[in-house]
């Protein structure tokens, strides 16, 4: 292994790393797995580590586990230690979720993950999280150049 064994984040920031680039050690799967892998032993003696559960959800849908990160996703929604950060994941694994709806045609998931990507956007705002960051993050795609996105910012910034 090229990391310590038990950091699932810098598994997972390798894999979004590897995933950007042509020459890469590791295939940005295995070391997505890695990650959800470990982090899984983690939250299994302390499952109130929200932002870590709502990471490997966004891991999980990364990889096509849908099923498992919006298992992941909802529980650490639930938690009282779910902060903007922890929100903010939850923008990007929906926004994932809906992505992958729409190149597979299907219209009633897309739309139901797009409001529910808007809905942990309102609450990563509302939790103090900057605009300007989520208004630059590639993580977002296309989703940032959607009205309801930007009107979803704007509000923030006056309530905030």
């Amino acid at each position: 292994r090229l990391l310590a064994p038990r950091l699932p984040k810098a598994w997972g920031f390798l894999a979004d790393g590897c995933s950007k680039t042509l020459n890469c050690q590791i295939p940005p799967k295995a070391a997505y797995e890695e990650a959800i892998l470990l982090a899984n032993k983690i939250l299994e003696a302390d499952s109130s580590l929200t932002y870590l559960r709502s990471l490997a959800a966004e891991w999980q849908v990364k990889i096509g586990h849908t099923d498992d990160a919006l298992k992941n996703i909802a529980q650490a929604m639930l938690e009282q230690g779910c902060d903007s950060s922890c929100y903010v994941r939850g923008v990007i694994t929906y926004y994932l979720i809906g992505a992958h709806a729409n190149r597979q045609g299907d219209n009633k998931e897309y739309f139901s993950a797009r409001a529910k990507s808007f809905e942990m956007l309102r609450k990563a705002l509302a939790s103090g999280y900057p605009a300007g960051e989520l208004e630059q993050s590639p993580e977002l795609g296309d989703l940032i150049y959607d009205p309801a996105f930007k009107k979803i910012i704007l509000a923030g910034r006056k309530n905030g």
